[in-house]
């Protein structure tokens, strides 16, 4: 398995209007534009943290 870093936009002005919503919608469209932004630079994202420091 390989790694690439990916540049990711954790916060955005989207997500201030999601939020005025509802939580849930907020935490669907982060998740979908974070997935979307990393297949866009050619990864996929995972749940493992390579050399993490603790």
């Amino acid at each position: 398995m390989s790694f690439k870093t990916v540049k990711l936009t954790l916060f955005s002005e989207e997500d201030v209007e999601d939020a005025k919503r509802s939580q849930k919608e907020l935490l669907k469209n982060r998740i979908v534009r974070l997935t979307n932004e990393a297949l866009d630079q050619g990864a996929l994202l995972t749940q493992i943290h390579k050399g993490a420091a603790c």
